[in-house]
This record gives C-alpha cells, structure tokens and sequence, in this order.
C-alpha cells in the first residue's frame, strides 16, 4: 500500500507539562497535565488531541460515506469524549466515546451515514477494537428528547 500522507509532531520538555510541536509548525500547543492527574491544569493535554482529530476524522468519514450516498446530511456534530482509565497501579488505557448527531436526518439514514463512516475512519479502525470505542447517534429527525441509538460493536 502506498502511503498518501505523513506528518510528526515532536514533543518536547516535560512531556505532559512541555509542549508539543508538527513539523510544518503549523500546531505548536503548550501541554499541561490536568488537575485530575495531579497535574497544574491551565493547559492541552494528549487526551483532548486525541480527541480533537477523531472528531475531525470521523466527521470526515461521514461527509465521504454521504457524498457517496448523494444523501446531504445538514450539519452534522461529532464529540469525541476521551479519556484515561486506570488497569492497576501505573498502568492505564485510553477510552473513547464518540456521540453524533445528524438533526437533518431520518433514523435510519443517519444510522447508515454513521455506521459507515464507523467502518472506514482510520481512527475508528485504529483503536475502535482494541478501546472498545463506543458509538452514539443522539440526535436524528423525530428522535424524542433524550433518546439514542448506540451502534452494535463489531
């Protein structure tokens, strides 16, 4: 397979309270451990990287899998909850959650949108197995107010 895109980040300094910098210079964030951790707050952490480009990514899945469709899907909103659970003493595992609505929708096209796009975002297909990532459509046309459709795991 031939690899269409690459890019590196360099963190630097403390790790979770240095900074961390891409190669084209174009992200340079200070990172700050969080206050739950111990840490001092104040600053971007790894976890909200991580979740800041599933969300990105995911949200691009869905365009292409509608595009595809030729089915127009509004402004759909994908958030992406990330965090860090603990397996023991020092070792822990990322988790994810990601939550979708598709307001413009109908039930089952907005399922199909987001069940496709589950299946081919490479950050999906990365770590949806091994975190056991869950997937929530929350919003669709008629949906009652507080219901959701969690999609079956693979």
């Amino acid at each position: 397979m031939k690899t269409i895109y690459a890019t590196s980040c360099t963190a630097t300094h403390e790790a979770r309270n240095g900074s961390v910098r891409s190669e084209d210079g174009h992200l340079d964030v200070k990172l700050a451990a969080p206050k739950e951790l111990g840490g001092p707050g104040g600053g971007t952490n790894p976890e909200q990287l991580f979740a800041a480009g599933y969300a990105a990514c995911f949200t691009s899945a869905m365009l292409r899998v509608a595009r595809e469709a030729k089915t127009p899907i509004g402004k759909p909103a994908v958030t992406v909850h990330s965090g860090l659970r603990s397996d023991g003493p020092d070792r822990y595992a990322l988790i994810a959650e990601v939550k979708v609505a598709l307001s413009d929708l109908d039930r089952d096209t907005a399922l199909s949108i987001v069940q496709g796009a589950h299946r081919i975002c490479p950050f999906s297909k990365a770590v949806g197995e091994s975190l056991g990532v869950t997937v929530t459509l929350t919003d669709w046309q008629g949906a009652t107010d507080g219901e959701t459709l969690e999609l079956e795991r693979a």
